[in-house]
């Protein structure tokens, strides 16, 4: 008998919760529904963007978003791309300077993005490479010397260029020194990527 009594108590609360959840639900439905009325006798209308936030603008503004939505989303794409060019490359062999690097390096992305030119100045920031809004900085032989000058010129070349790149050749920190300075650079300079190749 007590176990009979339970069950129809269990029974009865879940059904209450779900009656209040089908409640709240259908408040928020006509809340929204309302919302968007207002919105649109206004003459606004709804965009959601890929990060899928909501948007409600006049319709001369949406499309400003949509180009520059579609402008960043080139712009990454061809990012990614030149990520990937630098990870596929392997330099003829080691050179001790770095400009023979810089040199062969930008010879390889010219093959692969025409735009690709040798230190561009803007302001008074001249990175290595760069291609479009792309800054590629490089260091070759990198040691603890070159890897102290790399935080300047984060600092100034991000305020000229969208994105920044550092690629690392020969790497001849110690290894404790070089993990901490990256850490440091990705804490500090999180949009930066950092590309070290042996």
């Amino acid at each position: 008998m007590y176990f009979r009594k339970i069950k129809p108590d269990r029974e009865r609360r879940r059904r209450l919760q779900e009656e209040e959840k089908k409640r709240i639900e259908q408040k928020r439905v006509e809340e929204r529904k309302r919302f968007e009325e207002e919105q649109a006798k206004k003459g606004l209308v709804n965009f959601i963007d890929r990060y899928k936030k909501e948007h409600w603008e006049t319709p001369s503004e949406i499309e400003e978003l949509k180009r520059k939505e579609a402008e960043e989303i080139k712009q990454e794409s061809l990012l990614y791309q030149i990520i990937e060019a630098i990870q596929e490359y392997t330099p003829s062999r080691e050179f001790h300077d770095e400009n023979s690097y810089k040199l062969e390096l930008n010879g390889w992305l010219k093959s692969k993005f025409k735009s690709s030119n040798i230190e561009v100045q803007r302001g008074s920031s001249r990175p290595d490479i760069v291609i479009g809004d792309i800054a590629i900085e490089l260091k070759g032989p990198t040691g603890t010397n070159e890897l102290q000058t790399i935080a300047d010129k984060c600092m100034r070349y991000i305020e000229h260029y969208d994105h920044l790149l550092i690629v690392l050749f020969e790497v001849n920190a110690y290894d404790r020194r070089y993990s901490e300075w990256e850490i440091g650079m990705k804490k500090t300079f999180p949009g930066v990527e950092i590309i070290k190749k042996s």
